[in-house]
């Protein structure tokens, strides 16, 4: 049996990562409008990675062989806030739901890029906006296929 308040989680983490498209789509003009759409983007599809690993019944919260052996409870988990990777998450999900070797090589730059964004203020590529629109293509069709009964609601 599945339980509600996960159902409700989820729901609430597809419904945000959604909004965070949507912020990154009226992106206007300038570095760090550019900068800010990249963040969101790529934030929202590690939500949906993981949104989309948890409704398909995998564990990705990390617990120490100590907390194993204690019998951690799930608010302990949550409260260690500690998760898959980014990459161990595309990874997962491509096997899953068959995308191609190539089509993650796609997203991993998108979000290599995301890191130069977030962790360097100087030296960043002046072709982010070009990169954006290469990203979506491959983030839309990822997200269809996690989320298929969801597709009309891609907001890109």
């Amino acid at each position: 049996m599945v339980d509600l308040l996960y159902l409700e989680e989820y729901d609430n983490i597809v419904t945000f990562a959604l909004e965070l498209i949507k912020a990154s789509k009226s992106r206007g003009e300038g570095a760090y409008s550019e900068r800010i759409a990249i963040l969101h983007l790529d934030h929202a599809n590690e939500l949906l990675m993981k949104s989309f690993l948890r409704k398909k019944g995998f564990i990705i919260d990390f617990l120490t062989e100590s907390e194993i052996k204690k019998g951690v409870k799930k608010e302990e988990i949550m409260e260690k806030d500690r998760t898959l990777s980014y990459v161990d998450s595309l990874k997962l999900v491509s096997k899953v739901v068959g995308f191609s070797q190539e089509k993650m090589d796609e997203i991993m730059k998108f979000h290599r890029l995301r890191n130069e964004v977030q962790h360097r203020a100087i030296n960043l590529p002046l072709d982010k906006g070009e990169k954006i629109d290469l990203f979506l293509p491959r983030f839309k069709e990822l997200y269809d296929l996690m989320f298929p009964e969801y597709e009309e609601h891609f907001p890109v």
